[in-house]
């Protein structure tokens, strides 16, 4: 069976979603699966298994520049990205033979880099009729299907027979019903409805499930409460307390084509479901109910919470069909068409004995032409130069902590920058010596060039370093991180991320 590639986009263990589930129903039907972490894990192998078939990958640079271009078959490999800014990497980084885009949102900012890299795709999936009509549109050469989302429903179903003797946590234990929402607390979630809900049935409790990515100023009544992230697997605990499922989702142009998980998650469940009035959502009345604006949407929840139990079992069948299996066989029928040899047997890939991950945290300090004078003892690792001044930050390598058997050293950061502003950063090195208490901008010792990183050209949100002949060194050197853009970049935890052997080797079968 063929390989399939998944780039750094979402780390596997948070908020399970598409991308995670199509990778473990691929790897369940034979395929071998690299699903790459956005974030590294220090202590970790560079890649481990995590199911049958299915590997996770911690740190891609090594990975790629290290092990694939050992591992990779002669041919059967598929990059599957749902970033359209990921499409270009297919073939030049990874080295895949097919390359196929999953467009499952409509993000207004995405928009430059499809039209820019969706000539690099050989196929595309998408998630909704908008979406299919938009790609359709762009990539008329190529071949478009529509593979909505879908969900686990073995894992949801179970829930229907589970009592609710578990209490929520944090929650204040209420005879009253529980009207529940699962998912990010995003932008597009309409806070007036949540705001409505609480207010004009006080009697319900109004249960808020996943992560906090915006900030609100508004009021909440006291029955509304906020769960915050919760893992996956603890789902079933928290399922059979809600009465009512909700999609409180402002209409705009990214949930015109947004097509729910959550809906086939609750529906799995037998839970009633009240959405606004999402055009993917709207397909599935009568198993939903849809709302205009929030004095509907209340008068649905109170309609359904006055019929408990009444059609669970129709709408848990319902979903049925929606299955994450079911989604998989949909797109093999169609990547056997359109690419035969990822369904051809292969030989198994020899493992290449990978290395765990060691990191080693480096003490920095940073210097500011402004301040050319000035010693800074406790600024973060700033770079840019900007009209009131220039930031860089320094590091010392002392080759005496790094392990021995260390096969490679990399200088590592973290960093988060935007695309668009096009953040170079600089590597220089240096053998002279300084002290801590007396470094200054003026008193940087001078510096050798020696490598730059582009932000775009990252494959995770780190910036890396090959520096293993400096790390071999026997005596100390610094490094020096600038960048000549005109803004300020704050990086995070400089590092000596060292790659040290194990002895387990083998094949990945």
């Amino acid at each position: 069976m063929g390989v399939i590639l998944y780039p750094p986009t979402i780390d596997w263990s948070w908020m399970k979603q598409r991308p995670q589930h199509l990778m473990d129903q691929f790897a369940q039907h034979g395929h071998t699966v690299f699903y790459f972490n956005k974030t590294g894990t220090a202590g970790q192998p560079v890649y481990e298994p995590i199911a049958p078939n299915l590997y996770l990958v911690h740190h891609t640079e090594y990975f790629l520049k290290e092990l694939w271009p050992k591992m990779r078959p002669a041919q059967g490999t598929v990059y599957w990205t749902s970033w359209s800014r990921q499409l270009p990497r297919g073939r030049s980084d990874y080295g895949a033979d097919f390359v196929i885009y999953d467009c499952v949102d409509d993000f207004p900012d995405w928009e430059s880099d499809e039209r820019q890299y969706i000539h690099t795709a050989d196929a595309v999936v998408c998630t909704a009729d908008g979406l299919e009509a938009k790609m359709t549109a762009l990539a008329s050469s190529k071949p478009v299907i529509q593979v909505p989302n879908g969900c686990d429903w073995d894992f949801f179903r179970k829930t229907m027979f589970l009592n609710r003797s578990v209490p929520l946590p944090g929650i204040p234990p209420s005879r009253g019903p529980k009207i529940g929402y699962i998912g990010a607390w995003a932008p597009w979630v309409d806070e007036r409805i949540i705001q409505a809900l609480g207010e004009r049935i006080p009697e319900a409790q109004v249960i808020i499930v996943g992560p906090r990515l915006r900030e609100d100023s508004l009021y909440y009544p006291p029955n509304v409460h906020f769960m915050g992230y919760q893992d996956y697997s603890k789902l079933p605990e928290i399922v059979p307390h809600l009465d009512v499922c909700i999609i409180p989702f402002h209409v705009n142009r990214i949930t015109q084509s947004t097509n729910p998980i959550k809906v086939y998650e609750y529906l799995a469940a037998g839970k009633p479901v009240v959405s606004t009035d999402l055009p993917e959502v709207r397909k599935m009345v009568p198993h939903v109910s849809i709302a205009g604006d929030p004095d509907e949407f209340v008068r649905q929840v109170q309609a359904q919470l006055a019929s408990p139990g009444r059609r669970q079992e129709q709408r848990s069948l319902y979903a049925q069909a929606f299955s994450w299996r079911n989604r998989y066989l949909t797109i093999q029928q169609h990547l056997t068409q359109w690419y035969p040899a990822f369904h051809a047997s292969s030989a198994p890939l020899p493992t290449a004995s990978p290395p765990f991950v060691q990191e080693i945290p480096l003490a920095h300090q940073t210097v500011n032409s402004y301040y050319a004078q000035t010693v800074f003892h406790s600024e973060p690792p700033w770079v840019g130069n900007m009209p009131a001044g220039e930031y860089r930050f320094v590091v010392k390598l002392d080759p005496s902590i790094i392990p021995a058997a260390a096969e490679k050293v990399y200088l590592e950061m973290d960093g988060t920058c935007r695309g668009e502003d096009g953040v170079v950063l600089n590597l220089g090195v240096s053998g002279e010596s300084w002290s801590a208490a007396t470094l200054s901008y003026e008193k940087l010792p001078a510096f050798t060039p020696i490598a730059s990183v582009q932000a775009n050209d990252r494959l995770q949100e780190t910036f890396s370093f090959d520096v293993t002949p400096y790390a071999k060194s026997s005596r100390s050197l610094t490094f020096e991180l600038s960048s000549p853009q005109p803004l300020v970049t704050r990086l995070s935890r400089p590092r000596l991320t060292c790659f040290v052997p194990t002895s387990e080797g083998g094949v990945l079968s």
